[in-house]
């Protein structure tokens, strides 16, 4: 398992180098816990961090410069203005990756809310918790930890609502630590009232998560709504994209004009189905 945990903290820091945050807590929480095991977590990391400093360095001139930071200053300036990989306004972008119709965690998925509330209790209060072991309770109190920070990054990102996406797009690599909460959460209150209200949002996160999967109005609401250029409208309530998940207009049972089939005649290319103008 610690072998694992080293292979899957370095793949995560390859695909996208603020996961790596969860490595990071893997082998804090080894060292401390487990000293003896701490070489075997290293050496399995090693191999996909060296190749990583490798890459970036052939291709960008230093190992610790990524595709996506040099690429994403001209997406910032397109998008905001501005070609600055830092958000104006922090606090909104929170706010709005938590609460906002469009794109707020708790809007679209709120049994995660129940996990969330753990992780927090379980980070401020010290000691044994109920139904964990010292150990595993650790482990769960330091990769929440680096969940928020998870949430802190995103939150600072210049694009929080995440472009043309469905959901809450930044945050998705908190979920494995909150769906671990929210389980331990459910099984710690044994409230009947806490258990229907948590049924209820489960339904409710199901239904709209397979709505945005399924729907293709999902992904039509980012252009119809030109979200990346008026962002402030994940804020409103009408004409959010859930509402536009729970719509069936006779327009999305026709295919996205990139799922046509095109067939290539002469120097030109003519979707099957539409005639030539």
């Amino acid at each position: 398992p610690l072998v694992a945990a080293g292979v899957i903290g370095s793949l995560a820091f390859a695909c996208r180098p603020h996961a790596g945050l969860f490595g990071l807590a893997f082998a804090l929480t080894i060292l401390f816990w487990r000293r003896d095991a701490f070489l075997a977590f290293a050496l399995a990391a090693f191999p996909v961090l060296a190749l990583v400093a490798a890459y970036n360095t052939w291709f960008f001139d230093s190992p610790i410069v990524f595709a996506q930071s040099l690429r994403s200053a001209d997406v910032a300036l397109f998008k905001t203005g501005d070609g600055s990989l830092m958000g104006a306004r922090p606090w909104e972008a929170l706010a709005g990756l938590l609460f906002s119709p469009s794109r707020g965690l708790f809007v679209l998925s709120p049994v995660l809310a129940s996990g969330l509330v753990a992780g927090l209790v379980m980070a401020v209060r010290r000691g044994h918790h109920e139904g964990l072991s010292r150990e595993i309770g650790a482990a769960l109190k330091v990769q929440f930890l680096a969940a928020l920070g998870v949430m802190v990054t995103a939150a600072l990102w210049f694009d929080w609502w995440g472009g043309y996406t469905v959901s809450y797009r930044p945050l998705l690599e908190m979920l494995p630590i909150l769906a671990v909460l929210t389980a331990w959460c459910l099984g710690r209150w044994k409230s009947r009232v806490f258990r229907a209200v948590w049924a209820l949002s489960l339904a409710w996160s199901i239904l709209v998560s397979v709505g945005t999967v399924t729907h293709p109005g999902a992904v039509l609401w980012n252009e119809e709504v030109n979200v990346d250029r008026h962002p402030e409208k994940v804020w409103q309530l009408r004409g959010s994209l859930v509402e536009r998940v729970l719509q069936r207009r006779e327009s999305d049972r026709l295919p996205l004009a990139d799922c046509r089939p095109v067939t290539l005649e002469g120097c030109e290319i003519r979707e099957e189905g539409r005639e030539r103008p």
